[in-house]
């Protein structure tokens, strides 16, 4: 209650009580979750052992693509993540890496920078080419056309062959007890600078063969793959998705998990911990050459604030909430 009741106006402030708004979400989700021995008294036996998460500058870069986050065994982090399913100890540390030099090379991968994990952030994807440079790592998804040209097709074949038009649909390409969709990565929404076939293919989706699809009149192209999943499922039903305002969407997973609360609860950690202390990399940020990654972060906070509560909700009480506002193009006024 106090995330709402206190509303701050500062982005230093916007940031703490967000990341301090989703510890306690964690904290709420785990005693409502369906292991009865999950208390606040028992929880409190790895909040005392610390958040759960560490961070590190590396020594050359720039921020916040130089700023690290580690997962760690103790602490609240990796306790929330095995009540929820997710696995971080192959990732995580034993103890929290105190500078750059000290972690090995091979020990680096397991890291994630402050820039990747904004980068995964669906409402964010056409602010992080301009903000940061890079592609983002989530994908505004779609059904392909091609589908409905495989299915117009078959239509046309089974009417030719039988002289009865299908009263259902006859279905694209199948393998026995599979069947490919044709997915469509769409750059409409922005954020397509610096997408190539090649580099979304590397991301480890599940999506195979994947192609430009390039338009005349389209300043960047869309790309589209192919989806192997079980013939009776829809193809939604077998892909890790998340629905926000910039459409259905595909993350590429931090430490394994597609969860966007957790990557979020990571991101603002990390935030916090910049705010808290490290007052000369805050003042560039706010006053000096980093006042581009203030305004990210201002439209940053303005999604968390929407989206959080949204989640927290959904996740405590298992009922999936929908929000639709006035004059909208789902609102019925």
């Amino acid at each position: 209650m106090g995330f709402w009741e206190a509303a701050p106006t500062a982005l230093n402030a916007r940031l703490l009580s967000q990341y301090y708004f989703a510890l306690q979400l964690s904290i709420a989700e785990q005693v409502a979750g369906p292991d009865e021995n999950a208390s606040l008294e028992t929880i409190q036996r790895h909040t005392e052992q610390g958040h759960g998460l560490g961070t590190l500058r590396a020594l050359d870069g720039v921020f916040p693509e130089n700023y690290f986050v580690a997962a760690l065994k103790s602490g609240h982090f990796g306790s929330y993540c095995r009540a929820k399913g997710h696995d971080v100890d192959a990732f995580a540390f034993d103890s929290r890496p105190r500078s750059w030099s000290k972690v090995k090379e091979e020990e680096r991968a397991r890291l994630v920078s402050l820039t990747d994990l904004l980068r995964r952030i669906p409402e964010l994807r056409p602010l992080i080419p301009e903000c940061l440079g890079l592609p983002p790592l989530s994908f505004h998804l779609v059904h392909a056309l091609k589908n409905l040209e495989i299915e117009s097709e078959l239509r046309a074949e089974h009417l030719k062959r039988t002289g009865k038009f299908p009263a259902s649909p006859v279905g694209g390409p199948n393998n026995g007890n599979t069947k490919t969709t044709y997915l469509l990565f769409s750059t409409g929404f922005g954020g397509g600078q610096g997408i190539t076939a090649a580099f979304l293919s590397s991301l480890g989706f599940p999506i195979q063969n994947i192609v430009a699809q390039k338009e005349d009149d389209d300043p960047s192209p869309n790309f589209m793959g192919e989806y192997v999943h079980p013939e009776n499922e829809f193809w939604w039903q077998s892909l890790p998705l998340y629905k926000a305002a910039t459409g259905t969407s595909i993350v590429v997973p931090l430490w394994q998990t597609h969860d966007l609360f957790v990557i979020h609860f990571v991101t603002l950690y990390a935030l916090s911990i910049v705010v808290r202390y490290l007052p000369s990399l805050w003042h560039e940020i706010e006053n000096g050459v980093l006042d581009h990654i203030k305004a990210l972060l201002d439209h940053y906070t303005s999604v968390v604030s929407v989206v959080l509560p949204q989640m927290g909700i959904q996740r405590i009480t298992g009922v999936r909430l929908n929000l639709i506002y006035p004059g909208s193009g789902s609102s019925p006024i």
